[in-house]
């Protein structure tokens, strides 16, 4: 099983002809409103991979939080692990270029509420086999305290540490693999290349290192050695969630029993369709796409 603590939001997508400038007015070709946030992207993944997937999030009581739990039902997860809570769903404006670069800019007061109480249930019942899967958007507190939890009990951990709001200094010791990509890799550890960023975070105590390089594939390192895998020449459009895709089919590979390898070939190519399609939910490879994605 994964379990998932994370956001959801209301993605509202905007495409534009460059990302803009400050100060800069642009007209945009297209809106699409959809339900997404790392968390819950992530966890959709996951279970179209074919794991079995818990996902912890909070919605507000407004009309937002209803399309969530909505779009959450739809896509096979269940509704009795959301927390309800007073207030305004978290949000997400995204913008997207011709060129399939985005900026994202992301509310996170409802995903901040969550405690480790709405989580308890969940985390107390994961055994070695099992996996917690973590993102940046959770406070400092909550996401040291799951992480000890999980770890304490023998669970795999994995980290995308997006965004970055926090430091994550003595968090290392108790993640197995941390997925980042160039930018948060740099910033984490202030190394200026995938080698560099992959060798550091070893030190910290991370046990294995996936340093997504977008076209570049990803740079896989752990104690042995690092290499990097290419990803498929495609016509990229939007990349938005394709580092959730890769985040969730690499999970799913390790709970699956995959070698590392095998699980980020997967998990490159499903992250190289998505960003073949515009928009993020309905962008991410479908259960039979990703099946037959899946290395034999």
């Amino acid at each position: 099983m994964i379990l998932v603590i994370g956001n959801v939001v209301v993605d509202i997508s905007y495409d534009v002809p460059s990302l803009p400038r400050s100060g800069e007015t642009l007209v945009a070709s297209r809106m699409v409103t959809d339900v997404g946030g790392k968390g819950f992207n992530q966890a959709v993944v996951c279970h179209r991979s074919g794991s079995s997937v818990r996902l912890v999030a909070a919605v507000g009581n407004d009309p937002e939080g209803q399309l969530i739990k909505d779009k959450v039902s739809d896509c096979g997860l269940a509704l009795s692990d959301l927390a309800l809570e007073e207030g305004a769903s978290d949000r997400s404006i995204i913008y997207v270029s011709e060129t399939g670069e985005n900026c994202i800019v992301s509310t996170t007061g409802m995903t901040q509420s969550l405690t480790i109480d709405n989580a308890k249930h969940l985390l107390n019942g994961l055994k070695p086999q099992d996996t917690l899967l973590l993102q940046g958007n959770l406070t400092a507190n909550m996401t040291e305290t799951a992480l000890r939890q999980a770890h304490s009990q023998g669970a795999r951990t994995i980290v995308n540490p997006a965004p970055i709001t926090f430091d994550y200094q003595r968090l290392w010791p108790m993640i197995d693999i941390a997925v980042v990509n160039e930018v948060e890799g740099e910033i984490l550890t202030k190394a200026s290349d995938a080698d560099g960023v992959a060798k550091r975070l070893l030190d910290f105590g991370v046990q294995l290192v996936l340093v997504t390089l977008g076209r570049g594939g990803v740079f896989l390192c752990d104690a042995d050695d690092g290499r990097q895998l290419k990803a498929p020449a495609v016509q990229a459009v939007d990349s938005t969630g394709a580092g959730d895709v890769f985040c969730g089919v690499v999970a799913a590979a390790f709970d699956q029993g995959m070698n590392v390898e095998t699980a980020c070939r997967w998990a490159v190519d499903a992250a190289s369709l998505s960003v073949t399609r515009r928009g993020t939910l309905s962008a991410f490879p479908s259960k039979s796409e990703l099946s037959d994605l899946r290395p034999i």
